[in-house]
C-alpha cells in the first residue's frame, strides 16, 4: 500500500513508496502503472524534475534507493547510509537534481547525497527529530522541521556543493 508520494516538477510520472511489499509504483502520464521490486520496505520517496529518478529511504533500513528509468528500464542503484530513521525519513531533492536530502531522526541530523554519483556529501546535526524536509526553489537552502528540538533548521547548500 503507498506510504508516501512524490510528483515531478511536470506532474507526470508520479512516484509511490510502497510499505509492506518492498516495491515502488511509477505511474505514467496515460495512468499505467509499474511496480518495481526495490529490496526496502520504503516509507519515504523523492523525485529528480523530470521524474525519471526517483530516491527511496524506508525506516529501518540504513540504505538509500534509486530508482533509474531515464532508458525505459529500471535500474536500481543502492548506497549505505549511515543512519537508521525513527518511523519514515522525510527527502527531498534540489531543483537542480543533484542533492538528495534525508532526514535522519535519529541521528538529529540531515544526510545530504550526491544523487548523480550517489555518495554522501555531509551529515549535518541538527536539534532534536528532523521529521520532514524541503530545499528552496532556487537551491540556496535545505529547510527542516525538528519537533523535539522545536526550531526550523536552516542549511546553506553552498557549504555542501561550492
Amino acid at each position: 500500500s503507498p506510504q508516501e508520494v512524490a510528483v515531478s516538477r511536470e506532474t507526470y510520472p508520479v512516484w509511490t513508496a510502497n510499505s509492506g511489499n518492498g516495491t515502488a509504483s511509477m505511474i505514467a502520464k496515460d495512468r499505467s502503472v509499474i511496480n518495481i521490486k526495490i529490496d526496502i520496505n520504503p516509507g519515504s520517496v523523492a523525485v529528480f524534475s523530470k521524474g525519471s529518478q526517483a530516491f527511496f529511504a524506508g525506516p529501518k533500513d540504513k540504505i538509500l534507493v534509486m530508482v533509474d528509468m531515464r532508458d525505459g528500464q529500471s535500474t536500481t542503484k543502492i548506497v549505505k547510509m549511515s543512519g537508521i530513521g525513527a518511523d519514515v525519513k522525510g527527502m527531498a531533492t534540489t531543483p537542480d537534481d543533484r542533492g538528495v536530502i534525508v532526514v535522519h531522526p535519529d541521528l538529529h541530523a540531515i544526510g545530504i547525497f550526491d544523487g548523480k554519483v550517489m555518495r554522501l556529501q555531509a551529515l549535518v546535526k541538527v536539534p532534536a527529530l528532523p521529521v520532514r524536509c524541503l530545499v528552496t526553489d532556487d537551491n540556496t537552502f535545505v529547510l527542516a522541521i525538528c519537533q523535539k528540538g522545536k526550531a526550523l533548521s536552516v542549511i546553506e547548500m553552498r557549504s555542501v556543493f561550492p
